[in-house]
This record gives C-alpha cells, sequence and structure tokens, in this order.
C-alpha cells in the first residue's frame, strides 16, 4: 500500500510528519498545494503566517510587528488561494 507523508515543523520546534493512504483525492490535494505555492511565489507573494513563532529562530528577521502585519495581510486577494490551503485537513 502506497502512503503520502507530509513532514512539517511543529509550534514546539520538532519536526513531525503525517500520513494519508495516497489516492487519487490524495493526489489531486497535493497537486493544488504545490500549484497553489508555485503561482503565489513566483507572483512575489510571500504570506506572513504569524500564529506559531515561538519556536522560530528567525523571529529578529519578522520583527515585533509581524502578528498585525500579518492581520493587514489577511485580506489581500494575492493571498485568499494560499490562505484557503490551511483549511485542508
Amino acid at each position: 500500500m502506497s502512503e503520502a507523508l507530509y513532514y512539517y515543523a511543529t509550534p514546539g520546534g520538532r519536526y513531525a510528519q503525517k500520513g494519508c493512504p495516497a489516492s487519487p483525492e490524495v493526489d489531486e490535494t497535493l497537486v493544488r498545494v504545490l500549484r497553489t505555492l508555485d503561482e503565489t511565489a513566483r507572483a512575489g507573494v510571500f504570506a506572513p503566517v504569524a500564529d506559531s513563532c515561538d519556536f522560530c529562530d528567525f523571529q529578529a528577521v519578522c520583527g515585533r510587528t509581524r502578528e498585525a502585519r500579518a492581520g493587514r495581510k489577511k485580506g489581500d486577494p494575492r493571498l485568499a488561494a494560499f490562505l484557503k490551503l490551511r483549511e485542508i485537513p
């Protein structure tokens, strides 16, 4: 049986993985995610997501106003497709 795995950084500063059986639905979701990330990066749009910054080694890069900046940009229509990805279970 094939499985799709997603590796990610956790808010606790560790790494975890989430797996699910490979299926046509999983394949479609993966293609949508990759296409959305590619399109937003090509457009020069990088979404600030400031909800799990406590573990990040690069907080100084974003600065103390990261939460306010991320909040202001949530309504930017160029980020709509990216933000929609966060709804994927």
